[in-house]
């Protein structure tokens, strides 16, 4: 869509919210409310449905990815560790 499209939509939209009443005003924006919550609760659902997949090399445990940082070999002096267990995406 080019811009004086983008233009038109905006000020005839603009010029319908003008000429509401207030409660049809309200009614939209809680509409519009309703959806963004749902939005957002979809979202949450699917952020949890990727599962617990990542694995501490420590504790063998499995844990979210915002729970877990990356393990960097080349950072440790002693490289007899175990970091044999893979995360559902390979990377460590």
């Amino acid at each position: 869509m080019d811009a004086t499209k983008k233009k038109e939509l905006f000020q005839k939209r603009t010029e319908e919210y003008e000429s509401m009443d207030k409660e049809a005003k309200r009614d939209l924006l809680n509409k519009r409310k309703e959806e963004n919550q749902r939005q957002s609760h979809i979202s949450r659902i699917m952020k949890i449905r990727e599962g617990p997949y990542f694995i501490c090399t420590v504790c063998n445990r499995i844990l979210y990815k915002n729970s877990v940082m990356r393990c960097i070999n080349n950072k440790y002096p002693c490289q007899t560790f175990f970091n044999v267990q893979q995360s559902f995406d390979g990377k460590e």
